[in-house]
């Protein structure tokens, strides 16, 4: 099952909204380490004199909780000055975006399983952002009844003017 134009377009469009959605939450998130990190070290004590200034921390939480207001109006990149409606994403997809910078922050902060930390998560330009996940609840696998979970990957390419652009391509070529 092959996508038509129409929905090419329309994909494209959501993994351009989530890479803005995925780019915004980790600059909230260093920004926020930046300010804090230092005095933390510092004065680890401040945490509980001044406990509505490290309340402020951007969690997994938090930011989802931004996504009801952010879909009411167009956002605007300020770089660009391109608009984006989040109310073409399905709020599934852009949950699971926040979860993924909610891991890969924390990875950076505490690491794994195995306490290895990994390096500092990168911000996500249009060829390193390219899997979207999408929930479709109305599929069914087999006769459990399981949620199907549906993973868009969306691979870069070059329309004829040599543009950048993203674009679905079937997962082998004849």
């Amino acid at each position: 099952m092959y996508p038509d134009t129409n929905q090419k377009l329309e994909l494209n469009e959501w993994l351009r909204t989530c890479q803005y959605w995925y780019n915004r939450q980790l600059g909230e998130r260093f920004t926020w380490w930046q300010d804090n990190n230092l005095q933390l070290k510092a004065f680890p004590w401040w945490k509980d004199l001044f406990p509505p200034l490290f309340d402020t921390k951007p969690s997994y939480y938090n930011q989802k909780a931004q996504l009801p207001t952010i879909k009411q109006d167009l956002t605007r990149v300020w770089h660009s000055g391109e608009q984006l409606d989040f109310t073409r994403v399905p709020s599934q997809t852009l949950q699971d975006v926040s979860k993924r910078v909610d891991i890969a922050f924390s990875r950076f902060l505490g690491g794994d399983s195995n306490s290895k930390r990994s390096g500092k998560p990168r911000f996500k330009n249009a060829a390193s952002f390219s899997t979207i996940i999408e929930i479709n609840r109305g599929l069914r696998a087999g006769e459990t009844g399981e949620t199907c979970f549906v993973v868009l990957v969306l691979f870069p390419c070059y329309d004829r003017t040599d543009n950048f652009r993203n674009c679905l391509k079937p997962p082998y070529s004849d």
